[in-house]
């Protein structure tokens, strides 16, 4: 007798802890479904959280919940410079203004043309997709598969995401219920509401940084992010180019061909100092092989905003008090220069009225690619002769992370 009163007393106990658990998991997922910071429930649109919708997850429902007519694919150079408010997107197809910014920081080409096939599956209205490709997303010190960015890093939402496709529904749904990531995003976007922040992120997925603040010390972000570019993890650090990502980029050409979707393939802006560090860094030789072979493969050519002109030569700050107009960094364009490229793009004047002058991008296919890039090389010793003494600063942090061991070249197989 003593032995059953003994094994209810467990019973009871387990049904009680049993009932405690469900009531703690039902709170927190009531809670993160409410908030839904990534907006995956749908619940609380009107929410806006302060950076989580740049995540994988994230970009992949703000896609899967627009009616874009036309959609931005590509890095964080993307999601910081290019406004979908800009009239000039009507050109390519935004008739009524439907534009989202699909950007995502970090991203790789597997993860562009995973965002590209998402909105060719799910807007129905899609007119064209502009993929904005990143030499850095070519980086492969792994396999060049999902959850790894373009230096190897894991991404760890990608497989979270509605882009994994071997995710099943059930688990996405009750994950992102139930996940500790969920949590601190939901908590994070109640804070901000409570605060009256208002959110970086757009509800066209805009990062929208406005212009840097006075305080802000544009040489030491040049100089550091050039350090920064060849750490292993990051841009160019231990670089192992991966050719099977220009048959990804194929991949998004050929899918849009076939749902009648046009694709803009096009290289955005870096300032003249982020180019010296790929040249610093020995990849030269393979920044020519990435925009021949992109070139290779893109039916209608391949606009070309990495070019040397007045915009991305603007001249560094000596110190912490100057100012720049076009650049955060040498890799982050300003949003006002970003309207001038998206003028350029598309071949229609911004809000202001103002167009953009030829040199800001060049249309290149495959007969004009050699003359191009011959004209980009002398372009930038002309450059190089009137900088040397930012020629010299980069050539003397390259040679630092070479003896730090931070980037070992592996040339294409």
């Amino acid at each position: 007798m003593g032995e059953l009163n003994e094994s209810r007393a467990h019973l009871g106990y387990l049904l009680r802890f049993g009932v405690l658990v469900v009531l703690a998991l039902g709170l927190v997922g009531g809670f993160n479904i409410a908030i839904d910071p990534e907006r995956v429930y749908g619940t609380s649109p009107e929410l806006n959280p302060h950076k989580a919708r740049i995540t994988r997850t994230g970009r992949a429902e703000l896609i899967r919940r627009s009616d874009a007519q036309v959609v931005l694919v590509g890095s964080s150079r993307t999601a910081r410079a290019f406004s979908p408010r800009h009239p000039g997107w009507a050109a390519l197809g935004a008739s009524d203004g439907r534009v989202i910014n699909a950007g995502t920081g970090g991203a790789n080409v597997f993860e562009a043309r995973a965002l590209a096939l998402q909105a060719l599956d799910t807007c129905d209205d899609l007119e064209t997709i502009v993929l904005f490709v990143d030499f850095m997303m070519f980086n492969r010190t792994g396999p060049l598969v999902p959850g790894v960015n373009e230096g190897g890093g894991p991404q760890h939402d990608f497989a979270n995401s509605r882009l994994n496709d071997d995710l099943p529904l059930p688990d996405y749904y009750l994950g992102h219920a139930l996940s500790t990531h969920s949590v601190g995003l939901s908590r994070l976007t109640r804070e901000q509401e409570d605060k009256g922040h208002r959110s970086q992120i757009s509800t066209t997925g805009m990062r929208a940084m406005g212009a840097p603040r006075p305080a802000f010390n544009h040489r030491a972000a040049f100089e550091r992010l050039a350090a920064n570019s060849l750490q292993p993890g990051y841009l160019y650090g231990r670089w192992a180019y991966a050719q099977e990502g220009i048959a990804m980029v194929a991949d998004v050409i050929a899918a849009a061909e076939g749902r009648g979707v046009r694709t803009v393939v096009a290289i955005p802006p870096i300032h003249a100092h982020q180019l010296e560090v790929i040249r610093a860094a020995g990849l030269a030789d393979q920044y020519e092989q990435f925009k021949r072979e992109l070139v290779g493969v893109s039916p209608d050519g391949v606009w070309d905003f990495a070019v040397y002109n007045v915009f991305t030569m603007e001249l560094v700050p000596p110190d912490a008090k100057g100012r720049m107009v076009n650049w955060w960094e040498s890799s982050h364009a300003t949003q006002a220069y970003g309207s001038v490229v998206i003028s350029r793009l598309t071949g229609r004047a911004d809000a202001q009225g103002d167009e953009a002058d030829e040199s800001v991008g060049v249309p290149v296919d495959a007969s004009t690619i050699d003359e191009h890039l011959a004209g980009q090389r002398a372009a930038r010793d002309v450059w190089a002769a009137a900088n040397p003494d930012e020629v010299a600063t980069i050539r003397q942090i390259s040679e630092r992370a070479r003896e730090r061991g931070w980037w070992v070249i592996d040339g294409p197989e």
